[in-house]
């Protein structure tokens, strides 16, 4: 059955409200008959569509999906009664797109309609009802001075803030604007001097300022006691040559002196100075390019003396005070640096890089003198102390040399001689290092008097001296082994001859025996003065026997008793000694004269050992 469309129709209600969107949808009714006339009732599938009048363009479709004017992928079901048909172009309640007002930007747009896979016809073209939806904008361009009335708008119908530089008439030009409050000045924006802009605070002070000057852009702002705040300024000042000087800041405290600056150019470099209160005396400077052409801080101390500095490139050669005979302590190739001072002026330097190489340390006393230096130095670690006379009385090194051992030096200030070594100690003795350690002592004019050497020519430890005084013993012993009968071998025993193991003693057990060798030293508190043996040799052992000097001696008083000066020889008692009375017989078995006396017994009496 055909189906047409006897009353086509676009009809819409649009509600507008004030400051409400218009709707997006557009009302639309019409009748349906077949081809006898007769009303069409029951369900329905519709299709929509906005075209162009040519039909070849499509502006919008029910689903969206029609190109060109073709007919929609979806359809739309609505009911028709004796006819009639009501539907919302764009109720997305529906299943429908929303309509946007861009549709109506054409001045011909037609809506098209399928019934149930039929396309209706004509198209109907849309009048104005659909063209309200455009009032929703404004095109740009389209509204002119024309079109607005002499002093219809008012502040209260433009939205705050919403007026920027570009909406405004390249043309307008305001030379001095002033806003009072109660008939007083409270912000003056005016041209006069390059611009500025002024604000005053209620109680008529002057609170900020923005403007420029000859030297650049400045921002001004105050305390509430009318002094300077904040000082920005674009240019701290304009050289005679027209170059510039780099922008400055100022904080001021609250008599309006400067506390802190920073300066974007000082001496080629940037600055930041702190300041002590009262006037522009820092006590922290910061250089970005100092005197040495490097990074520089300066600290100063309470009076304005100063503190600490640290260079970043300190200056070559030093400060010039630095002690002749210390030349370590001294900067060289503008290394970093920093210098702490005492009362007087320098108290310590450190160099990053002092003579020679390696970083150094420097201390002075009161009079700024060197006397201290630690360094680095070109190979090793090496320190350095001085007298206030300036000699430089102790010294070590890490390497002594290009490649030699470790070296420690003491020296002695003479009276026109000038500095001695004294006491030099070797950790190694040639240039490899590995000489062997020695130590020598000298006298005041030089002269090496007591050396110990770990390794002489031969490869063996060597003392040499003049005179060499011994305080812990009073003999001169060998270390020999004893062996024993049933006694066991102890410090004060005479010892004889081993006549079967060689080089070694026995306990004496005879009297007057030839064979007499000493007596174990040690006893009645009295050491050995000097002990001689060679390790690992016939010549070694482990008991000291005195050979000469004063010992005491283990006796028997009952083969007679013993005075100062009788002569001791050998007895039958084992390890004891005993006065020598027949000299004949003694001969070649005397021990040594007796030094004290012993009446009866057995016990030790002190002996001068003199083997005969």
């Amino acid at each position: 059955m055909k189906t047409n469309l006897i009353i086509p129709a676009i009809a819409s209600v649009l509600t507008l409200t004030a400051m409400a969107d218009v709707p997006h949808m557009i009302h639309h009714q019409g009748i349906l008959q077949d081809n006898e006339g007769v009303p069409v009732n029951g369900p329905a599938e519709f299709k929509f569509a906005f075209v162009n009048q040519a039909g070849d363009e499509s502006f919008w479709s029910n689903d969206g999906t029609s190109v060109a004017g073709a007919e929609p992928t979806n359809f739309v079901a609505l009911p028709v009664s004796d006819g009639l048909f009501n539907v919302q172009l764009g109720d997305t309640g529906i299943g429908m797109l929303e309509l946007p007002p861009s549709v109506f930007a054409s001045n011909e747009v037609f809506l098209r309609i399928w019934v149930n896979g039929e396309q209706l016809a004509p198209d109907r073209q849309v009048t104005s009802v659909g063209f309200a939806m455009q009032a929703a904008t404004v095109a740009a361009g389209a509204i002119n001075p024309g079109s607005i009335p002499d002093n219809t708008i008012q502040s209260n119908h433009i939205v705050d803030h919403s007026i920027t530089s570009a909406d405004l008439a390249p043309a307008l030009t305001i030379n001095s604007l002033n806003l009072e409050q109660a008939g007083k000045l409270r912000t003056e924006l005016s041209s006069s001097a390059g611009g500025r802009l002024r604000l005053w605070d209620g109680l008529d002070t002057m609170t900020a300022y923005l403007g420029t000057t000859v030297g650049g852009g400045d921002l001004n702002l105050f305390q509430m006691n009318g002094k300077p705040g904040i000082m920005l300024n674009g240019d701290a000042a304009t050289y005679s040559n027209g170059a510039s000087a780099g922008g400055e800041l100022t904080v001021h405290d609250s008599a309006g002196n400067v506390g802190v600056l920073l300066d974007g150019q000082n001496n080629g470099g940037a600055r930041i100075s702190v300041n002590k209160p009262g006037g522009f005396q820092p006590f922290v400077d910061i250089f970005g390019n100092g005197s040495n052409d490097g990074a520089e801080v300066r600290v100063l101390g309470n009076k304005g003396v100063k503190g600490v500095e640290i260079f970043g490139q300190g200056s070559p050669g030093g400060l010039g005070n630095a002690d002749p005979n210390n030349p370590d302590g001294r900067n060289v190739d503008g290394a970093g640096q920093i210098n702490l001072y005492q009362s007087g002026g320098l108290g310590a330097v450190i160099y990053g890089s002092a003579v020679g190489g390696g970083g150094a340390i420097s201390l002075r006393n009161q009079a700024t003198d060197t006397k201290f230096i630690l360094s680095g130095g070109p190979y090793s670690a090496s320190m350095k102390m001085a007298q206030n006379s300036g000699v430089v009385s102790i010294e070590a090194d890490a390497a002594h040399g290009t490649f030699g051992g470790s070296r420690f030096v003491m020296r002695q200030d003479v009276t026109n001689k000038g500095a001695v070594n004294t006491i030099q100690l070797d950790g190694g003795t040639n240039d490899l290092g590995d000489g062997g350690g020695r130590v020598r002592l000298r006298n005041e004019s030089g002269q090496v008097t007591v050396e110990l050497d770990a390794a002489d020519g031969d490869g063996n430890g060597l003392v040499r001296t003049q005179v060499l005084e011994i305080t812990g013993g009073s003999d001169l012993s060998e270390q020999f082994n004893i062996n024993g009968n049933d006694l066991k071998p102890e410090p004060g025993m005479l010892v004889s001859i081993d006549p079967v193991n060689a080089g070694e003693l026995v306990l004496s057990t005879t009297a007057y025996d030839r064979t007499a060798a000493g007596v174990i030293s040690g006893a009645g508190g009295v050491n050995p003065g000097m002990m001689m043996g060679q390790d690992g040799s016939i010549a070694d052992g482990d008991h000291p026997v005195a050979l000469t000097g004063r010992v005491y001696c283990y006796v028997d008083a009952s083969f007679g008793a013993i005075e100062p000066g009788d002569l001791i020889t050998t007895s039958s008692t084992p390890g004891h000694g005993m006065k020598v009375g027949d000299h004949d017989q003694a001969q070649g078995a005397i021990v040594g004269k007796a030094m004290t006396s012993l009446k009866d017994g057995r016990g030790l009496v002190l002996v001068l050992v003199s083997l005969q």
